[in-house]
Parts: C-alpha cells; sequence; structure tokens
C-alpha cells in the first residue's frame, strides 16, 4: 500500500500509489489502480502457466483493498472476494464465475478496509466516514443473480477518523467483529447489537492502527504506525505484550500457525514472530515475544512473497 506517512489518509490521491493483495487457499485476489485481478493458485493448463483473471472494471476510481473467503461446508464449495475504494463503492465478487454478485452502497467518503465473513455470510467495510458497515449476503444469494443491490445490516460508529482495517473474530464470526483506526485505537464490537466491547488503545507510542488479525486461539493482534506488534486479550481488552518489530508502518499480519504469525511493513522487510501460547485468561503481560526471520528488502529473492 500507500508509504504516505502524513497524518491524513486523503492526501494519497494517485491512482498509483495504491494496492492491496488476498490469499486463499485456491485463489489469489489483487488490485492495481481501478481494477481487482484474480488468480487461481494453480497451474490452467498442461503448460504450467497460470491466468489471470481481470474482473468486471466497475469500480469508477482507485480500488483501496480486497479481501477473499473460500467457504467449503455444505455440498459446494464457495470462493468469494470483495473490493472497495475511492468510489465507496463495496463490490462483492464470485471468484469461481469471475463476475460481481452484490454492491453495497452507503458509505459517504472512500473505502480503506473490507472483509468477508468466514463462511462468505457477511461482508464488512471501513471507510473515511469514520464508520464500519456489515453488509448481510441472504444465504441463498447465490441462487439469485439478478439480485445485485444489498442492505446495510449494521452501522458501527464510534471511531472519531478512518477505519484502516477490519476482522471477524475467529472464534465467533457471527457476533464479534475487529476495526482499527487512524484514531490510535481498536474497537471490539458486537456487531448484531451495534455495541462497542471495548476499546484497546494505541495511543502509547504505538499510533495510527493500520492491521487486526483475529489468531484462531481467540487472541488478537494489532500492527501499527510505529512498528509495534501487540497481542490482545479481546475478551478483558487487556494487552498481553507487543514488540517493536518494524522501523516503521506495520501494514499486514498473517497467521502461519498456532504459535506463528508473520508482519509485513514499510521498512521493506516480513518478520516472523513466535507467539508464546497465552492463556484466555491471562490478565499481565510475563510473555515475550520473540522475533526473527528478519529480511531487508534489499536481500529479498526475486520470488520472496509479500504479504499485503
Amino acid at each position: 500500500r500507500n508509504n504516505n506517512n502524513n497524518n491524513n489518509i486523503n492526501n494519497a490521491t494517485t491512482a498509483e500509489e495504491w494496492s492491496s493483495v488476498a490469499v486463499g487457499p485456491t485463489t489469489m485476489m489483487y488490485s492495481a489502480q481501478s481494477s481487482v485481478f484474480a488468480i487461481r493458485l494453480r497451474p490452467s493448463g498442461t503448460d504450467g502457466k497460470y491466468t489471470i483473471h481481470e474482473l468486471p472494471r466497475l469500480h469508477t476510481t482507485t480500488v483501496t483493498c480486497v479481501a477473499m473467503s473460500e467457504s467449503s461446508g455444505g455440498a459446494v464449495s464457495v470462493r468469494r472476494g470483495v473490493s472497495g475504494g475511492y468510489d465507496a463503492v463495496v463490490r462483492v465478487w464470485d471468484l469461481d464465475e469471475m463476475t460481481q454478485v452484490r454492491e453495497f452502497r452507503g458509505h459517504t467518503e472512500r473505502i480503506w478496509s473490507v472483509a468477508m465473513h468466514p463462511q462468505c455470510r457477511r461482508v464488512a467495510s471501513g471507510s473515511n466516514d469514520n464508520t464500519c458497515r456489515v453488509w448481510e449476503m441472504e444465504n441463498d444469494m447465490f441462487k439469485q443473480r439478478n439480485r445485485r443491490v444489498g442492505t446495510v445490516c449494521t452501522v458501527l460508529s464510534g471511531h472519531t477518523n478512518t477505519v484502516m482495517c477490519i476482522d471477524f473474530d475467529r472464534t465467533r464470526p457471527d457476533q464479534v467483529l475487529y476495526t482499527g483506526s487512524y484514531d490510535k485505537t481498536v474497537r471490539v464490537w458486537d456487531y448484531t447489537t451495534g455495541e462497542c466491547l471495548h476499546v484497546l488503545d494505541h495511543s502509547d507510542g504505538a499510533g495510527i492502527v493500520f492491521a487486526v488479525l483475529s489468531l484462531d486461539n481467540g487472541l488478537l493482534v494489532t500492527g501499527t504506525r510505529n512498528g509495534f506488534v501487540s497481542v490482545w486479550n479481546p475478551a478483558t481488552g487487556v494487552r498481553l505484550n507487543r514488540v517493536h518489530a518494524h522501523r516503521s508502518d506495520v501494514k499486514s499480519i498473517v497467521q502461519l500457525d498456532a504459535d506463528t504469525i508473520a508482519t509485513s511493513g514499510v521498512d521493506g522487510t516480513i518478520r516472523q514472530i513466535r507467539l508464546p501460547l497465552f492463556p484466555v485468561d491471562a490478565k499481565h503481560s510475563e510473555h515475550w515475544l520473540q522475533v526473527d526471520n528478519v529480511q531487508p528488502a534489499a536481500a529479498r529473492p526475486a520470488d520472496a512473497c509479500i504479504v499485503c
């Protein structure tokens, strides 16, 4: 994403500055300017080559964020993607047919973050209008191809600046959602009621929140402007620990296995962080995070994978 370190996210104006990537078990999405692309993570023919599919160019200007989910529940496997950007429209994509199946309108300013429910039931989006919106996708939505425009489920208001990142809780995806903001907080929401359960303050040196990740064990990891990665117990609102992992903005976090995450930063490095297996009822910081596998940008091999 854009490396602009100004305090106003609206200072990023050129289409060339923004891109986003989302990777699933079998498919990858990415954006470039106003276009969204999908790639099957397997060769499309006997020659071993991969096919890049450009989705219909329906966004009218820069796409800032993409997300996806692959649900294998039931008899049919479902691959869905979501994108948002400067045009304030959330678009949902069928990544099997490479077509749009939903569009959601309601934000009044640019969209900077999107997330997809693990079973493709809902989409969440965050915007310059300081809100997160959770959009409902009917269970039979994939049969109703002619019904393209969805309705808002819940508007989550409370942030005082742009909502930069969103994630559904891994253990309670039908109830709990996390949002991180330019206002230096993460909010824990019960999005079924619109209630904010906890406000996780990052103003003590960590700064603007650019990344949130719900872990399989119920804990939460956040990444911030000043290079800090923090682990929280979202049920209590308590920070368990943090580490200064990057020299500048932490832009993304992914879980590699039960006790390992990877982070990427504007400093050009990807860092692997080993997490102690915190008990869910941990009340204070007794464990240190261990950071290793630091790889400077200049030393990256040409085929290295960068998580964006």
